[in-house]
């Protein structure tokens, strides 16, 4: 490796460029680090809408897997996504039975990981359940783990339910995989977090017959922050509808062309009555001339009237106009549906 070695004037040149800044000592290729933003609230709670966000997978996984284990169970089962919590670590452990089946997954690509929690007497209903028993309890307290045996059968139950909620959060972030790192049977000896991490509590309560049991997810709030970013920090485009485009449609479609029909009555024959008439027979209806004929626009009824006659035509004098359909009230009353069932299921 060859060395140059700068001559006086060189050196004098080189002084005097720098006193007078003319020459930068920083790297003018070197590209200036991109900063991330790093939101500390998170740690302490999520927004609503990354709530409503899970809310939406969670109910996913629940109508797949409540129908993945009910075949595999051979028997009906009933799941019940209850109220989000919110803990710390170390007060989560602490709430934790001695003998749990805790199974650690890891969320790609936000490489995040959280835990999938199920309560030692479900595991147990469940492996008799898979081996043909009648799905009676057999856990007792001084066990302090499960049987190889038991750990494969739960290995099925735990990859059935990755599947499922793979796919539904599949169909809200693109991309998703789930996978198993490992499984522990004392909450005491779980690692990887930290006392003080936030952790996201979504539990599911699952019925069978008369036995009742619980199983939950535990996520970690910074799991979640990619999540966060990608959908509340995208702005939403707004297209702008030309007016003139809108009223053009609308007079086009006044000029079209509908079906008017009038219902006189409706009368209900056999096959055999229908195949026995004949020209001349009168077939008699179950209304009077007085009364008001339904008047339906394209099949779908729209006003009440009485027939009548006009210049020497018969007509239908329009007595009842029934309240045009407006989709502002189909949605206020799926929304005073869906509110009802929620406080039901409650």
């Amino acid at each position: 490796m060859t060395q140059q070695v700068l001559s006086e004037k060189e050196i004098e040149a080189l002084q005097k460029a720098l006193a007078e800044k003319q020459v930068s000592l920083d790297d003018g290729n070197k590209e200036a680090p991109k900063v991330r933003k790093y939101d500390f609230v998170v740690q302490k709670r999520l927004t609503p809408k990354l709530f409503a966000i899970l809310n939406v997978i969670f109910n996913r996984f629940l109508v797949n897997f409540r129908a993945s284990l009910s075949l595999r169970l051979r028997r009906v089962l009933r799941m019940q996504l209850l109220t989000f919590d919110s803990q710390k670590f170390a007060d989560l452990i602490d709430g934790l039975p001695s003998l749990c089946w805790l199974e650690i997954l890891q969320l790609e690509p936000t490489h995040g990981q959280f835990i999938f929690i199920i309560n030692p007497d479900l595991a147990s209903v469940l492996i008799d359940l898979l081996c043909g028993g009648s799905g009676k309890i057999s856990h007792k307290d001084n066990v302090t783990t499960f049987a190889p045996l038991e750990q494969s059968i739960m290995k099925k139950i735990i990859a059935l339910a990755l599947g499922d909620l793979e796919r539904a959060w599949g169909t809200i972030v693109e991309g998703v995989k789930i996978s198993s790192l490992a499984s522990e049977f004392n909450p005491q000896l779980v690692t990887g977090f930290s006392p003080e991490d936030a952790f996201t509590i979504i539990p599911v309560k699952i019925t069978l017959g008369d036995f009742s049991s619980t199983m939950a997810f535990a996520i970690p709030h910074y799991t979640l922050e990619p999540f966060k970013e990608q959908f509340l920090e995208k702005k939403e485009e707004v297209e702008v509808v030309d007016k003139n485009i809108v009223q053009r449609i609308i007079n086009n479609l006044l000029d079209a062309e509908i079906e008017v029909t009038v219902e006189l009555s409706q009368e209900e024959m056999t096959l055999r009555k229908i195949m026995e008439l004949e020209e001349g027979q009168i077939i008699p209806l179950n209304k009077r001339i007085s009364e008001e004929v339904i008047i339906k626009i394209e099949g779908v009824p729209r006003f009440k009237g009485y027939p009548v006659q006009f210049k020497g035509n018969k007509a239908v004098k329009i007595s009842e106009v029934f309240r045009p359909f407006l989709l502002r009230e189909v949605e206020k009353n799926e929304a005073v549906n869906t509110q009802g069932q929620s406080e039901g299921d409650s």
